[in-house]
């Protein structure tokens, strides 16, 4: 007979000191299925390792490069400086 392996879990509170965001927003993540959620007594459990997955995949990288902008000249006595 196979053993059960049980996944480390943590709290909605917990996820939310992880991840730095709102309880809804975690909420929403599970609702939406991103984040498995197991409530075996009073408290619901979130899979720690599926929540750092969901964390690392809503990075955002920029479209564009940033080159900043041109800078101005100016120009004293006849001078650029």
């Amino acid at each position: 007979m196979a053993e059960l392996t049980i996944p480390k879990t943590i709290t909605y509170a917990e996820a939310v000191e992880l991840c730095g965001c709102s309880r809804s927003t975690i909420e929403r993540a599970v609702d939406a299925g991103f984040i498995p959620a197991y409530k075996p007594g009073a408290e619901v459990q979130l899979v720690k390792a599926k929540v750092i997955e969901w964390y690392h995949s809503k990075r955002v990288t920029p479209r564009f490069p940033r080159t900043g902008r041109p800078r101005r000249t100016i120009k004293l006595n006849g001078q650029a400086r």
